[in-house]
Parts: C-alpha cells; structure tokens; sequence
C-alpha cells in the first residue's frame, strides 16, 4: 500500500465521536486520536521559528509553512488560556525528534486507517493523533486545534486532548501527517502530535483542570533528544 506522508515539527484513552470526527488524547500506555485532516498543499521550507532560545539547535527548527502553521496554533490558545486561568504564558518549542515519531506513528495508523496505541512511547510522550477515512484532502492545524479546543466546556477527561495542548510543564511538540488509498477514490488521512514533557496526569488533585494545567508537574521524565533538560 502506498503511503504518503508529510511531515512538519511544533512541538491520554478516552474516544468520543464529534461531527464524525474521533477525539482522544495518549500518554505512555493510554490512548491519544483526534479525527482531521490536513492542508497537504502548505509544506513549503520556511524560516526559523524565531525563538532565541532554539536558534542554537538544528533539531528545533520549523522548516515547513505546516510547521509554522503548528506551532503557531498550538502557542495562541496557550497564550490565551495561561493568561485567562491566571497564569503566565510558557511557549511551546520545536522538536524534529518528536516530528519523527509522529511520522512513524502517523505511517502506521495509516496502513489499516485504524487508531491506537503507539506500542513503542518508549519514552512516555504525550500523543495526540487523529484519523479520518474518506476524506481526499487534510484539514488544516487552525482546524484541527479549534476542533480540540470545542472540547474545553465537556471538562475533563473529555477534554484531553486540549488539557495536553495547554499543559503548561510541556514544553516540546513535533507532528507530522500520513495518508493512504482507501479504494479507487477515497484516502485514510492521519495526523499525529508528540509532547514532551507528557500533560494530563494527578489532574484530581486539583480543584479543576484548569489549575492542574497551570501547577501540575509533568507526566513523564524523558525530554526530546535535542535538549539535555526540559
């Protein structure tokens, strides 16, 4: 089977059903799908996202329109919810080591257009990914993230895979897309966001999710392999 895949840096299992959309959020062993598709047409190179901190890495690097388009989408609601929840507002940063795993996390899902697991998070990132069937063209991030954002007012756990876009202690993401044939004129389209450090974890411990997303710790340990801490 032919897969076509695009790929594109930024730097959980419940399922619910929306608009024929499927919407879930994965960290380490859980399960992370979001149903969208994405504008294959905006992979054009583009400038380093100007971030002072990441021009010293070649591994936190946006190099295409789809990566600036992220990471972009990603930044605006958290800079919107950090401050509106009473906190400071921490960027998102890019990671191509996380681009590649969601690459290949994308690529299989698109061999079967079926959702799951990843079964080598090695590294216990956070996952979001998402999967649609017949569907010929990619929605793009814009819609992707206001269709995650939606899910805010359902609280959590409805809510993870907005809760792990916002968590404030992440601070890497990287994506990427698949698609693949479905029969003589339909596609399987996935896309797939890694974070690290992974969000959504002692949520109960907190008056409300909103608080844990601004004070709790990170979820897991390992950082992307272009930084030495996170």
């Amino acid at each position: 089977m032919k897969i076509i895949a695009l790929a594109f840096s930024l730097l959980a299992a419940s399922t619910a059903s929306f608009d024929n959309d499927a919407f879930s959020s994965t960290r380490g062993v859980e399960n992370s799908n979001v149903i969208v598709d994405i504008d294959a047409e905006m992979t054009d190179e583009i400038d380093i996202i100007d971030y002072e901190e990441e021009q010293s890495h070649r591994g936190l690097q946006a190099t295409t329109k789809r990566a600036k388009t992220w990471i972009k989408q990603h930044n605006m609601r958290r800079q919107k919810y950090h401050v509106l929840w009473g906190g400071k507002y921490k960027p998102l940063r890019w990671s191509q080591s996380l681009e590649a795993d969601a690459l290949a996390f994308a690529k299989e899902i698109a061999l079967d257009c079926k959702n799951r697991v990843p079964t080598n998070n090695i590294n216990d990132y956070g996952v979001n990914s998402a999967v649609k069937a017949n569907q010929r063209n990619f929605r793009s991030p814009q819609a992707l993230l206001q269709m995650w954002e939606n899910q805010l007012p359902k609280g959590y756990p409805k809510n993870k895979v907005m809760t792990q876009v916002l968590w404030s202690a992440t601070k890497y993401v990287g994506c990427a897309d698949a698609a693949s044939p479905l029969g003589a004129d339909k596609t399987c389209s996935v896309a797939v966001c890694y974070y690290a450090k992974a969000g959504n974890c002692a949520v109960g411990k907190f008056g409300n999710y909103s608080e844990a997303v601004l004070k709790a710790p990170p979820c897991s340990k390992a950082c992307p392999p272009e930084v030495t801490t996170c």
